[in-house]
């Protein structure tokens, strides 16, 4: 599941019989709501009702997400949200108080997305880079002073990521400044051995995902104090 920047349409790509969905790069490069190596009609019925009410709460996810972004108005009735930045705006580099940086591949964009909204209705700031490349810019120097202000660093972990030299550079880059680096394994894979030593979330099961544990290990990373 992927949300389209252009022309502000979201795509959301369900496998629902075997296809030749590889043949079509536009599709290929998207990431599915199931996976698209066991489609819908190849599962069990018992499987099929828990993927329905799986790819359910992914929409409903995503399309509150695009809302709130494009409204940047924070609901009345939501008390977390009248505490929080606007939605869709990266934080500065250089703002006031602690933020928290979000590291993905591109084919992980939606869940860094969801992960963005569900810490701000924690009230903590996210910083995501959705245009890492932006023209003109040294996106180094750019995301080396959004780490370096950046009171921990969520890794999303994924055969994508483990590959991606932009999610290498920035965990490691973190890990080098003393940033604290929390791990999410979204999808399975091996780690880098350095990342390795460290105890990462488990978020392989989308019906299970520990999202209290991971504010409970953030609310642990604001408290301790950064080594100078």
């Amino acid at each position: 599941m992927r949300a389209g920047h252009k022309e502000g349409i979201a795509v959301v790509p369900v496998s629902v019989r075997p296809a030749m969905w590889r043949a079509l790069p536009e599709i290929a490069e998207l990431q599915f709501a199931n996976d698209p190596s066991k489609p819908l009609s190849l599962v069990s019925e018992s499987e099929r009702d828990k993927e329905f009410a799986t790819i359910a709460q992914q929409i409903a996810d995503l399309t509150e997400a695009v809302a709130q972004r494009l409204s940047g108005t924070p609901r009345p009735s939501d008390p977390l949200r009248l505490k929080m930045p606007q939605p869709g705006r990266r934080p500065s580099p250089g703002g006031p108080g602690p933020h928290l940086f979000i590291s993905h591949s591109k084919d992980d964009g939606d869940f860094a997305e969801l992960l963005k909204l569900t810490l701000e209705r924690d009230c903590h700031t996210a910083w995501v880079d959705t245009d890492r490349l932006t023209p003109g810019l040294d996106w180094r120097l750019e995301i080396d002073q959004a780490i370096k202000s950046a009171k921990a660093l969520i890794a999303i972990m994924s055969p994508q990521a483990r590959t991606s030299e932009y999610v290498t550079y920035e965990w490691a880059f973190a890990w080098g400044y003393g940033t604290k680096v929390i791990p999410i394994m979204l999808h399975e894979t091996t780690l880098h051995p350095r990342l390795a030593t460290l105890q990462y979330l488990d978020f392989t099961n989308r019906l299970a995902r520990p999202w209290s544990r991971l504010l409970e290990t953030l609310s642990e990373a604001l408290n301790e104090r950064k080594p100078s």
